[in-house]
Protein backbone atom coordinates (compact mmCIF):
# COMPACT_ATOMS: atom_id res chain seq x y z
CA UNK A 1 0.00 0.00 0.00
CA UNK A 2 1.30 3.64 -0.76
CA UNK A 3 0.83 6.14 1.68
CA UNK A 4 0.53 10.03 0.32
CA UNK A 5 1.22 12.89 1.98
CA UNK A 6 -0.87 15.72 1.26
CA UNK A 7 -1.60 19.29 2.52
CA UNK A 8 -5.03 20.48 3.31
CA UNK A 9 -6.18 23.67 4.60
CA UNK A 10 -8.35 23.30 7.82
CA UNK A 11 -10.53 25.68 9.96
CA UNK A 12 -8.02 26.46 13.07
CA UNK A 13 -10.68 27.17 15.54
CA UNK A 14 -12.77 24.21 14.41
CA UNK A 15 -9.71 21.94 14.64
CA UNK A 16 -9.16 23.44 18.60
CA UNK A 17 -12.43 22.11 19.21
CA UNK A 18 -11.88 18.97 17.76
CA UNK A 19 -8.26 18.48 19.24
CA UNK A 20 -10.45 19.14 22.98
CA UNK A 21 -12.72 16.34 22.10
CA UNK A 22 -9.93 14.34 21.15
CA UNK A 23 -7.75 14.69 24.30
CA UNK A 24 -10.76 14.26 26.49
CA UNK A 25 -11.79 10.79 24.36
CA UNK A 26 -8.13 9.55 24.72
CA UNK A 27 -7.50 10.33 28.61
CA UNK A 28 -11.04 8.60 29.02
CA UNK A 29 -10.10 5.80 27.40
CA UNK A 30 -7.34 5.39 29.55
CA UNK A 31 -9.02 5.87 32.46
CA UNK A 32 -7.06 8.90 34.16
CA UNK A 33 -7.83 10.67 37.27
CA UNK A 34 -10.44 13.56 36.48
CA UNK A 35 -7.46 16.19 37.86
CA UNK A 36 -4.60 14.85 35.14
CA UNK A 37 -7.92 14.77 32.48
CA UNK A 38 -8.42 18.40 34.03
CA UNK A 39 -4.60 19.43 33.52
CA UNK A 40 -4.13 17.16 29.70
CA UNK A 41 -7.36 19.35 28.76
CA UNK A 42 -7.23 23.01 29.97
CA UNK A 43 -4.81 24.13 27.06
CA UNK A 44 -7.05 23.12 24.20
CA UNK A 45 -9.89 24.23 26.32
CA UNK A 46 -8.70 27.61 26.75
CA UNK A 47 -7.36 27.54 22.85
CA UNK A 48 -11.20 26.20 22.02
CA UNK A 49 -12.79 28.78 23.75
CA UNK A 50 -10.76 31.78 22.76
CA UNK A 51 -11.30 31.32 18.44
CA UNK A 52 -15.39 29.88 18.85
CA UNK A 53 -16.52 32.96 18.04
CA UNK A 54 -14.41 32.63 14.69
CA UNK A 55 -16.52 29.18 13.67
CA UNK A 56 -19.35 31.37 12.46
CA UNK A 57 -16.67 32.54 10.15
CA UNK A 58 -14.62 29.46 9.05
CA UNK A 59 -18.69 28.16 7.85
CA UNK A 60 -18.95 30.14 5.33
CA UNK A 61 -15.84 27.99 3.59
CA UNK A 62 -17.88 25.20 3.17
CA UNK A 63 -14.65 22.99 1.72
CA UNK A 64 -12.50 23.71 4.13
CA UNK A 65 -15.23 23.15 7.16
CA UNK A 66 -15.50 19.44 4.93
CA UNK A 67 -11.86 18.85 4.95
CA UNK A 68 -11.23 20.19 8.23
CA UNK A 69 -14.59 17.98 9.48
CA UNK A 70 -12.70 14.64 7.77
CA UNK A 71 -9.41 15.45 8.93
CA UNK A 72 -10.56 15.94 12.54
CA UNK A 73 -13.20 12.88 12.33
CA UNK A 74 -10.44 10.64 11.37
CA UNK A 75 -8.31 11.48 14.43
CA UNK A 76 -10.91 11.22 16.60
CA UNK A 77 -12.34 8.21 15.43
CA UNK A 78 -8.61 6.69 16.18
CA UNK A 79 -9.09 7.90 19.06
CA UNK A 80 -12.17 6.51 20.01
CA UNK A 81 -11.39 3.20 18.87
CA UNK A 82 -7.88 3.28 19.87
Amino acid sequence: MAIVNISVPVAQETKDVYDLLIVLVKDLRAKKPVAEIAADALPKLMSAISGCDQIPVEAKNRLVMLQTAGYSAGELADAIIG
